[in-house]
């Protein structure tokens, strides 16, 4: 299992933080008590901070491409989300 390590600044979403690692994971947080809340994948590695958009979220991948992903939200830790793959 690749190791996750964390690209990018961390953005603020409300009451979370969210998170990118390398490995194409983005990961939101609880501010309040620092628990997991959900997590999504952009598909591919993850090269820098991501941007919030009115659509989702901007996902710099590590060979020059931009993906465009929901924001991982509360439901998607339940399974696999079709929510949560990138749209190229």
């Amino acid at each position: 299992m690749p190791q996750t390590v964390l690209v990018g600044k961390p953005i603020l979403d409300e009451s979370d933080i969210l998170l990118a690692s390398t490995t194409g994971d983005l990961i939101r947080v609880s501010m309040a008590d620092g628990k997991l809340v959900a997590k999504t994948t952009a598909g591919e590695p993850i090269a820098g901070t991501p941007l919030i958009t009115p659509e989702g979220l901007l996902v710099p991948g590590d060979e020059g491409t931009v993906l465009r992903v929901r924001l991982p939200l509360e439901n998607t830790l339940s399974g696999n989300s079709a929510s949560g793959e990138a749209n190229r």
